[in-house]
């Protein structure tokens, strides 16, 4: 992600990344893994509709059982809505979008980023 040619076309990560960066994000990583399985876990019956995606991860499990990380495919709620000009219509989209509640049609997600 410190390369220019990748860093400059992403969205929401700092440049350069650093690795108190990467700390960061994988302890927020972690926080909304666990909310979201204390949720499932905690379900009597039909889990029904939560409001992160916890399963996330991309890894790769080598013959020798070692797990290796090889990247995110975050989905979200749209957190920023860029495409639309005016401050108030985007700040009242952003509000909008981020009061629904799990399951709801309307919601708008964002894959990889959006927060």
């Amino acid at each position: 992600m410190n390369s220019p040619e990748v860093a400059l076309s992403l969205n929401s990560p700092p440049f350069p990344f650093l690795r108190e960066h990467g700390r960061a994000w994988l302890q927020d990583s972690v926080r909304d893994y666990e909310s979201a399985m204390v949720h499932i876990r905690n379900a009597d019956e039909n889990v029904g509709y939560i409001g992160a995606f916890p399963l996330r991860h991309i890894r790769e499990v080598g013959s020798d059982g070692l797990e290796t990380f090889l990247g995110d495919v975050r989905l979200n709620r749209e957190g920023r809505f860029e495409s639309i000009d005016d401050t108030h219509l985007r700040e009242a989209k952003i509000t909008e979008n981020a009061s629904l509640p799990p399951g709801d049609p309307n919601i708008v997600w964002s894959f990889g980023g959006g927060q």
